[in-house]
């Protein structure tokens, strides 16, 4: 499973970068049956420069904004 932030779409197809991964580690069977899946999001890209202004004009404190940028962008 994968977060992508979606960039264009040409021909039919989307052109995107990926943000995060989910890496499963396992899947756990619960005594109620359930299934439930053990794993972590690793982070794989930065948000584009468009998405970065589109998230400020709306709202977006910078504070929110460091977990998705280098701590050098951020100021």
């Amino acid at each position: 499973m994968e977060i992508i932030e979606g960039e264009d779409f040409i021909d039919g197809k989307l052109i995107y970068r990926s943000l995060y991964k989910y890496d499963v580690v396992d899947n756990v069977t619960e005594i109620n049956g359930q299934t439930r899946v053990v794993g972590h999001h690793r982070k794989m890209g930065l948000i584009s420069e468009t998405l970065k202004k589109r998230l400020l004009d709306n709202g977006i404190s910078h504070k929110e904004l460091e977990e998705f940028m280098p701590e050098k962008e951020v100021e």
